[in-house]
């Protein structure tokens, strides 16, 4: 619940006592008997106002009836609720709405429910919702036990006294005193708002709104959890040059919790200025950003650099290169120059001493830095040598280990990307991905993106996604194929697609999803054959009714929308009922009511067959003589 239906049930509470202690205050004339009917203008209803607001879920306004359950507890958390009452409320466009707690129960809400005047706690649970915070109830539900205190079980304190006494006399005369508390008033607020005392009776709206989780002050469209439009001022010891403070440490924490899988940086700490742009004539935003990168995740010394980030415009900042160490040490811009003069007075070299000789390092005045080389470079395949390519840029090497993957590219036309050459008669190019969405093999070329002859296998790819992947970017020729297969045998397929698992041997899908041409058929199976209901060019079901069999039977059938036998095993999930003789409802457990049918009836001369809609997914047919009389003949129906 929103803190304006907390101010609402507050403000209730403070009128409704007041109101009934107002009407005491007035004794009756001197000498003069009060009627026993007087005790009536001490009861009070046994009810509450309330005023709340009916939110769902994302904080929007729920409007019209809703069913909302109110629950009364000892405490603000836990344990079981004292009272229960569920009503039908009217909220209006904004989500409020007003109700009597109590009113749909014949004695209204026990007034001994606040006999010990201790605190209680009202629950409030829109159908369908979480229940919102419980608030406390104030004022109107301890007005109730002070009627109660102002009699005696119920009866007024004359009931009690001696008959024609002085004291019974007196007593009939009560006077009530009110408390002198001050009505608190206000002049209507904007839903959203939270509310402010402008005096000391009089409420108006602050410049706080609440908007669904988010908050803001100085502005009624929050963005953030906390929205703030306007300078802002946290005491603290340390100052900012534009007046704001920090008492503390200010920290932005990491965007997530590190796992094995990844590490995450930190929040952004934004730095924004305005200036304007003559070309396009308004202004822009160039800023600067401060995030802590990580590095290292999942080793034994993960670490991280503080980094500058820079936009000139509303586009998303970019890394610039400059950055902080954690042991502090800079990274500079590439190209960084530095002004000014100086001298280096020391520069030294250190190398690997497997593969380099240093000698002179380091250089503190004059000297000579010497770099050896212990097994001197090499296109060759030798051991120990530090590749380096020939001069057609080739060499020469043994089996190859690449974790980010290997890339061929050919410039000359007669090149070749990637070459495999087996002569032991094994595999010359293998592709493994084991990673969902990866690739085996990939090929991309204007020509052929893969090209393989070989006695076997022409291409054989393995893949945890992807076996293999075939992809043309040529818009205009007839022949860019994704993937082209090629067969000399009459007894072979030119492309074979084989799914152990019972899954799909060959998925085709754009303008036309498989195209077959052939000398003999376009396209042959040996199996069923089925299609989505909603497609055209297919028999969705067609049924062959026998009503001379007791009870009458489905003879053929066949069901598009079922797989393997089922779908040409009567009754092919297609259910016959006879209504009377003649007339027989067909029920397909698939929509039918919006496709063509087809119906023939089966050495039936001299009958007439009518076909009708009797539900989504229900014919009803009925034959009939020429007479008009329903008889009973063998037909046959088919739906597209």
């Amino acid at each position: 619940m929103k803190l304006e239906a907390i101010i609402r049930l507050f403000t209730f509470g403070l009128i409704l006592p007041l109101s009934w202690a107002a009407a005491q205050t007035a004794p009756p004339a001197p000498n003069t008997p009060t009627p026993m009917a007087a005790s009536a203008a001490t009861a009070i209803p046994p009810m509450i106002p309330y005023s709340g607001t009916a939110l769902d879920g994302g904080g929007h306004p729920l409007t019209g009836n809703e069913m909302v359950t109110f629950q009364i507890f000892k405490d603000e958390q836990g344990g079981e609720p004292m009272f229960a009452e569920t009503q039908t409320v009217t909220a209006d466009p904004s989500g409020q709405y007003k109700v009597q707690l109590g009113a749909s129960l014949s004695n209204g809400i026990p007034i001994d429910l606040f006999a010990s005047g201790e605190a209680r706690w009202l629950e409030v649970q829109i159908a369908g919702q979480r229940p919102q915070p419980r608030v406390l109830l104030v004022s109107v539900p301890y007005a109730m036990k002070a009627a109660d205190a102002a009699a005696l079980g119920g009866l007024p304190a004359s009931a009690y006294a001696l008959a024609g006494s002085k004291a019974a006399e007196n007593m009939a005369k009560p006077a009530i005193t009110p408390d002198g508390v001050t009505t608190v008033t206000t002049t209507g607020g904007v839903s959203g708002h939270v509310a402010e005392f402008s005096a000391a009776s009089a409420i108006v709206d602050s410049p706080l709104f609440v908007l669904g989780a988010d908050v803001g002050i100085g502005t009624t469209t929050p963005t953030s959890t906390l929205d703030v439009n306007g300078s802002v001022l946290i005491s603290g010891a340390l100052t900012a040059s534009g007046g704001e403070t920090v008492n503390g440490m200010l920290e932005l924490g990491p965007t997530g919790t590190a796992t094995a899988a990844r590490g995450f940086n930190s929040q952004l700490l934004k730095l924004s200025s305005s200036a304007y742009n003559s070309s396009s004539k308004a202004s822009v935003d160039p800023r600067f950003e401060w995030q802590a990168v990580a590095h290292g995740n999942n080793t034994p010394s993960p670490s991280a650099t503080l980094d500058l980030l820079s936009s000139t415009s509303s586009a998303s900042a970019t890394n610039t290169g400059f950055s902080f160490n954690a042991n502090g040490t800079i990274n500079f811009v590439p190209g960084q120059t530095f002004p000014g003069t100086g001298n280096v007075t020391s520069v030294g070299l250190s190398a690997p001493t497997s593969d380099f000789s240093v000698s002179g390092s380091p250089v503190t005045g004059a000297g000579t830095l010497g770099l050896n080389w212990k097994v001197a470079p090499t296109s060759a395949d030798n051991a120990k040598a530090i590749v380096k390519r020939d001069s057609s840029g080739s060499f020469t090497a043994g089996a190859i280990i690449a974790n980010m993957g290997l890339e061929g590219i050919a410039s000359a036309s007669t090149g070749i990307g990637v070459a495999g050459i087996h002569n032991g008669g094994g595999t010359a190019v293998s592709g493994v991905s084991l990673q969902a969405g990866g690739v085996g093999l990939y090929g991309d070329g204007s020509s052929y993106g893969v090209d393989s002859e070989s006695g076997g296998y022409g291409v054989y790819a393995a893949g945890g996604y992807i076996g293999v992947f075939g992809s043309s970017t040529n818009t205009s020729s007839a022949n860019a194929d994704g993937v082209h297969g090629v067969t000399a045998s009459a007894l072979a397929s030119g492309v074979a697609g084989v799914n152990n698992a019972g899954g799909v041997g060959v998925y085709g899908t754009g303008g036309t999803g498989v195209f077959g041409t052939g000398s003999n058929y376009g396209m042959v199976t040996d199996s069923n054959v089925q299609q989505a209901r909603t497609a055209g060019g297919w028999v969705k079901a067609m049924v062959e009714v026998n009503p001379f069999t007791s009870p009458a039977r489905i003879d053929a059938c066949f069901n598009s929308t079922l797989a393997g036998a089922a779908a040409i095993t009567p009754p092919c999930g297609i259910d016959l009922e006879a209504i009377q003789s003649g007339i027989f409802t067909l029920e397909f457990n698939f929509e039918v009511d919006d496709r063509f049918y087809s119906t023939q009836l089966i050495d039936a001369f001299g009958t007439s067959l009518q076909l009708l809609k009797d539900g989504p997914s229900t014919l009803e047919t009925a034959t009939w003589d020429t007479s008009g009389n329903l008889k009973v003949a063998e037909y046959q129906l088919i739906v597209y």
